[in-house]
């Protein structure tokens, strides 16, 4: 391996697959998989799953990693390759993910270097062609541009992604995430409201009066809104109450690896929530 590119079948090897066919990424002693969760809609009475998240997590010896553990073990002459590794990945094991009829969003940093986007984006446009042989439409793809270095650079990414038919996402609120200026020059497909702002939402009357406001702005500009990091009964209702078009969190779902069934049937609001008052008698 050298500076100047990584020879095919030493990528071939970045990439392999186990006994059931799950692709997965190999770097020295890092394994980097699938996970994923779903994203749900609710009518008030209902929450059904409605779109699929797949996104990657670094393994080392068999336990998880952060990726900045992950990144500071990668020498500078592999960058471009664990680049493209991870560009793969993320839409490697579509078939597994129960998405065929719902979106799928997936996540993607804007790459800083101009030769290492292009290799980049040529990857994900052979993935988006293998993926729209399948059952999947490009335009089921949502791509949730997870980081870049300046605002130009995000806008460059999301441009060569609507440029093979994929839509992109935002997250707002949260450390290292865009700002609204952001949002409104890029105008996403898909706003993703991190768990820190549903929280802080959560506060008083008044956090949740702005919160549903908010929502609301992003909705009126045609952009969906995903409210992650539902892991409280008070989380769900607030975020109903906003009509957020998606919700996603713990609450709802844990996150499963890529290959596990996953419950894809409509849940009752009323299943999800404590059966506060009920008396069990102890006797007859």
């Amino acid at each position: 391996m050298t500076d100047k590119g990584v020879d095919a079948p030493m990528f071939e090897r970045a990439i392999v697959a186990d006994e059931l066919g799950i692709e997965y990424g190999v770097y020295g002693e890092y394994r980097i998989r699938n996970m994923t969760k779903a994203a749900f809609a609710c009518d008030g009475v209902t929450v059904v799953p409605a779109a699929m998240e797949t996104f990657l997590v670094p393994y080392r010896h068999g336990h998880p990693a952060t990726f900045a553990e992950f990144f500071d073990t990668v020498r500078a002459q592999d960058r471009r390759l664990v680049a493209e590794m991870l560009g793969m990945l993320q839409l490697a094991n579509h078939r597994q993910l129960c998405a065929t009829d719902m979106a799928l969003i997936f996540s993607m940093e804007a790459p800083a270097r101009s030769e290492t986007a292009a290799r980049v984006f040529e990857k994900l446009a052979f993935m988006t062609a293998q993926i729209e042989l399948g059952s999947i439409r490009a335009s089921r793809l949502i791509c949730h541009i997870a980081a870049a270095q300046s605002t130009r650079q995000l806008l460059a990414a999301a441009d060569r992604m609507r440029a093979l038919g994929i839509r992109v996402a935002l997250r707002l609120g949260g450390a290292d995430q865009p700002d609204a200026n952001a949002i409104e020059i890029m105008r996403p497909d898909l706003v993703r409201i991190d768990r820190t702002l549903i929280a802080q939402a959560c506060r008083d009357k008044a956090t949740i009066h702005l919160f549903h406001s908010v929502v609301a702005g992003l909705q009126d500009q045609g952009m969906t809104v995903l409210v992650e990091g539902i892991e409280t009964e008070h989380h769900l209702d607030v975020a109903i109450a906003s009509q957020a078009d998606l919700l996603q969190g713990r609450y709802l779902q844990m996150t499963q690896p890529v290959g596990m069934v996953i419950d894809m049937t409509a849940r009752a609001l009323s299943a999800l929530r404590p059966r506060e008052g009920v008396v069990v008698p102890l006797f007859g």
